[in-house]
């Protein structure tokens, strides 16, 4: 019954709170066809490997697809965070530096006395997949004191992601930005 369920906790979400019945028993788990597709992902890395000229054993193709990717990921980010640096009006969440091997492409930045919700609509327009939000992170964002304004904007690369994409996502943002909308 439904007022039955409004009296328990949510099993995984904490922060969805006891009046939200519908996502209160989601458990926060992988979907199968996910899971299941994940054991391709071995396979797929040697491939890349050997493209990159590895003659090793699996583990040696392997290993040459996770540097080639940490570096070219690297690579993305510095130039995303380089732009970020240089806007007086950003705020980086995380390390502020793409060319440590320790940072993934995956970066959260918040802009000054705006909206991170408005940010990523503007850039909808652009066709280019910005989120904003908390990103099940919630105890973080109200820790860093980023919860209003719709939490932090972010935006991920990967090693299918080229330099002129990130050339573009930079000039989308550039314009809404400057343009206020």
């Amino acid at each position: 019954r439904y007022d039955a369920l409004l009296e328990l906790d949510g099993l995984y979400h904490w922060f969805y709170g006891k009046d939200r019945v519908p996502m209160k028993l989601e458990p926060g788990n992988a979907s199968y066809e996910l899971a299941l597709a994940s054991t391709a992902i071995p396979d797929y890395l040697e491939s890349l490997g050997a493209e990159l000229g590895s003659n090793g054993d699996a583990r040696a193709r392997i290993e040459t697809a996770f540097d080639a990717i940490t570096r070219h990921e690297g690579r993305l980010a510095e130039q995303f965070l380089t732009y970020l640096r240089d806007r007086p009006d950003m705020r980086i969440v995380g390390n502020p530096r793409g060319d440590d091997p320790a940072r993934v492409a995956t970066i959260a930045f918040r802009v000054d006395d705006r909206d991170s919700g408005e940010i990523a609509q503007a850039m909808e327009a652009d066709h280019l997949a910005v989120r904003f939000g908390d990103f099940h992170a919630r105890r973080l964002i109200e820790h860093l004191d980023l919860a209003d304004r719709g939490g932090v904007v972010r935006v991920s690369m990967a090693h299918y992601n080229s330099e002129a994409e990130v050339a573009r996502l930079v000039d989308a943002l550039d314009r809404h930005l400057d343009s206020g909308s």
